[in-house]
């Protein structure tokens, strides 16, 4: 057998030495890298976000300039006494005056502004644009209309912006636009209803100049900071100190689709433009949607910073080198008085020959026995101590505070919040593990919890049958990253659970809640999100800060739906009734509706079928083959779609039933019985049984467990069962030929169906009753 190398422990030392010199000489030297790049780069963020801020400002400081100016004309005599004039009037005097008011005022609020290129008010009744050329036009007759279709994209009533867009300059001044445009100038336009404030039926349009805005973005202190541009949530280029890149499209650039994507609202994104490194400052509008950009170079940032890393490496190695010799010196130092004590244990404990051997060896033979006496200590104080913990931990969510409850629990901190994982379908979830195997594969994922979750103080306890409760014990800085953090590690946890349990689970998190005595509030908080599983689904991830209880407070019930659903019913026409079902569950999903008011529509749908079974005179018991009553059922269930579809499931019981229940559905019960009993020890099936009936095997199936509330595969086993503990007790035959004369073919499936139906094996039932 190949011995291990063991080296002197000298030479370890000296090893472990130079390891914990060179690690953290390196671990510092990265970290001050890595920290002075990420404080640099965020301090290039801080300042281009200020910057954007002050673009942002001015910028929107100049468009309420025009939106108060379109108030003040809305508002306006002019506009008022438009709105009364009759244009088929004989007085046409009356109206040149009115009309002439109304140019005149958009001429004066055009150059008082030198923002605006232009000013159109336009007239829906008349068809008639107004201008601010001090001339007005037939809709048909004007040059730019492109506004008009925009606006009726969009919602009515509305402030609306467009983006930059290219508008018309008209030749000559006449009212007609037929003789052309000189040419095209770049305006960001403002649609504002008139509406708002005045009788008069139509729009006021003030297109600003382009330019103009474009040299607010070089304002002041922001000149140097390279390139800004503003652009709108679709990716058009709305303002830009790059020339010509206005009216352009630049979502597919990377970095602009990750911007526009972005659900942050400002922030910043690295990017590659050839030998180049940018970085690129946003910030979303929350005025118009517009998103501000700072795109600056910092190209020659990263070559400083290289120089900076190669300085810090020639660093770490001079001291690397420099600190050798020293851990020789200091290695030697505390090895001499160990192998004095080496030698004093080798005379006393007897070992005599070769000197070779890991001086650690001989202690730890030394301290062997010593260790084995600690451990068994420590596991009876350890087993102890967790079931102290368990039981402080449950009296504490219960509001106990005292000192003998808090002792025991490894909380030092203010804040508390409360994880609780809830298994669903637990039903199945017990089936699969029954008694002691379910609490020890529950008491695992516990464990698998509190690891995942190790960076927070944690304790957690199976409560109840069906779920596990973590505390999470909090300082007043960890909660911001417990909040942003917990959905990846409650996701973590899952992944890792469903190698013990591949069902689901659904996980609640209350808020963060300041001193242990609202643990309490922690816990109930966690413990009453769980009826959020009704809306949202199993196997989902359940916060309270993310949980919005505004729903509406009138009480709704989809009468509609529900009369549709009871018509098909009584029509027996399943297919339509199963849509008007998935309606009526259509209808709640889309109303904001309380988890009371689902509730308290689902009781009443049932409360409908209930009556409609007693004015048919159809017994439950009969219809599901249960004795459950529905409410109870009901109760069960844990999701709108298990609901939705066990509803669909009862109608289509209750109609299958009303088919079944007029045809002479007893006579094949009593035929399949009969020939059971003559044929039970021979090898038969259910589908030999249907097949010799002369009808289908689902069928057959189906009435059988509505009649008898149990399958025919039951009811055969059950029969043999019966016969074969007849034998036991009045015959000595042995297993074997018991096993064969009641039909089953080897003796272990006899064994497993005798222990399946009496809960105990066919040796225990003889000895009981023999």
């Amino acid at each position: 057998m190949k011995r291990y190398i063991s080296f002197p422990l000298f030479f370890k030392l000296f090893t472990a030495f130079v390891l914990i010199m060179v690690i953290p000489v390196l671990i510092i030297s990265i970290t001050y890298y890595y920290h002075t790049l990420s404080f640099f780069t965020e301090e290039l963020f801080k300042t281009g976000t200020e910057k954007l801020n002050m673009v942002q400002g001015f910028v929107e400081a100049s468009l309420n300039e025009v939106l108060n100016d379109a108030k003040q004309i809305a508002l306006s005599d002019a506009i008022e006494n438009l709105s009364r004039m009759p244009f088929k009037s004989s007085d046409y005097g009356k109206n040149i005056s009115v009309i002439s008011g109304v140019l005149n005022l958009l001429y004066n609020a055009r150059i008082s502004n030198k923002n605006i290129h232009s000013v159109y008010l336009y007239d829906y009744n008349n068809e008639i644009i107004y201008t601010s050329d001090m001339i007005y036009f037939n809709r048909s007759d004007f040059y730019d209309t492109a506004w008009i279709d925009e606006y009726k994209n969009k919602e009515r009533n509305i402030l609306f912006w467009m983006e930059t867009r290219e508008a018309g300059i008209p030749v000559t001044n006449e009212n007609s636009a037929k003789s052309g445009l000189t040419g095209t100038f770049k305006v960001i336009t403002m649609v504002y209803p008139v509406t708002y404030t005045s009788s008069f039926r139509g729009l006021l349009v003030i297109n600003l100049k382009e330019d103009e805005l474009t040299k607010v973005l070089n304002h002041g202190v922001l000149q140097p900071t390279g390139e800004i541009t503003v652009i709108s949530p679709s990716g058009n280029v709305i303002l830009s100190t790059v020339k010509g890149l206005a009216t352009t499209n630049i979502s597919d650039r990377d970095y602009i689709s990750e911007i526009i994507s972005s659900g942050k609202v400002s922030g910043f994104v690295r990017t590659k433009a050839g030998k180049e490194n940018y970085i690129v400052v946003y910030n979303k509008s929350d005025y118009n949607g517009w998103i501000y950009l700072n795109i600056c170079s910092i190209q020659q940032f990263l070559t400083n910073f290289r120089v900076f890393r190669s300085i810090i490496l020639i660093v770490s190695f001079i001291m690397t080198v420099a600190g050798i010799p020293v851990c020789y010196f200091v290695s030697r130092s505390l090895y001499n008085p160990v192998r004095n004590i080496v030698e004093k244990l080798r005379l006393q404990i007897g070992i005599t020959g070769e000197k070779s051997n890991n001086e650690m060896d001989v202690i730890s033979n030394a301290l062997n026995e010593i260790l084995k006496q600690g451990n068994q200590l420590r596991r009876l104080y350890e087993h102890n101590a967790g079931k102290l913990r368990e039981n402080s931990l449950l009296a504490f969510i219960k509001g106990k505070t005292d000192p003998d409850t808090m002792q025991h629990l490894p909380f030092d901190e203010e804040y508390f919040s409360c994880v609780i994982i809830t298994i669903d379908n637990f039903n199945s979830f017990n089936r699969r593990f029954p008694g002691d195997e379910g609490y020890y594969t529950k008491e695992l994922i516990l464990k698998l919890s509190l690891e995942i979750m190790n960076s927070y103080k944690c304790a957690g306890i199976q409560y109840e049958k069906n779920a596990i409760v973590i505390i999470a014990n909090l300082s007043a800085k960890s909660v911001p990253s417990f909040k942003s953090g917990i959905v990846s590690l409650i996701d973590e946890i899952k992944t890792k659970a469903y190698k013990v349990y591949d069902g689901t689970f659904t996980v609640t998190v209350s808020n963060c809640h300041k001193g242990p005595e609202n643990a309490e509030t922690a816990f109930e908080e966690a413990k009453n999100l769980i009826k959020y599983r009704l809306i949202y689904g199993s196997d989902k991830i359940i916060v309270a800060w993310e949980i919005n209880d505004k729903h509406n407070d009138t009480y709704y019930y989809p009468y509609s739906a529900e009369k549709h659903v009871f018509n098909f019913l009584k029509l027996g026409n399943t297919d339509e009734l199963l849509k008007a079902v998935d309606n009526f569950f259509l209808e709640i999903r889309k109303k904001n509706l309380s988890y009371d008011n689902i509730l308290q529509i689902i009781n009443q749908l049932i409360s409908g079928i209930v009556k409609y079974m007693l004015s048919e005179r159809l017994k439950p018991a009969e219809v599901f083959s249960t004795d459950k009553t529905l409410y109870e059922h009901l109760a069960s269930l844990e999701t709108l779609d298990e609901i939705q579809q066990w509803i669909k499931n009862i109608f289509v019981s209750i109609i299958e039933y009303r088919t079944i229940r007029k045809s002479d559905k007893n006579k094949y019960v009593r035929m399949v019985q009969e020939y059971i009993h003559e044929h039970y020890n021979e090898n038969i099936s259910p589908e030999n049984i249907a097949e010799i009936i002369g009808v289908s095997y689902s069928y057959l199936r189906r009435l059988y467990n509505e009649e008898l509330n149990m399958s025919i595969t039951d009811y055969l086993n059950t029969y043999r069962i019966e016969k074969a503990k007849n034998m036991l007790k009045n015959s000595n035959l042995n297993l074997e030929k018991i096993a064969l004369s009641v039909g089953y073919n080897n003796i272990q499936s006899f064994k497993r169906y005798f222990k399946k139906y009496e809960g105990i094996t066919p040796s225990e039932y003889r000895k009981i009753y023999s």
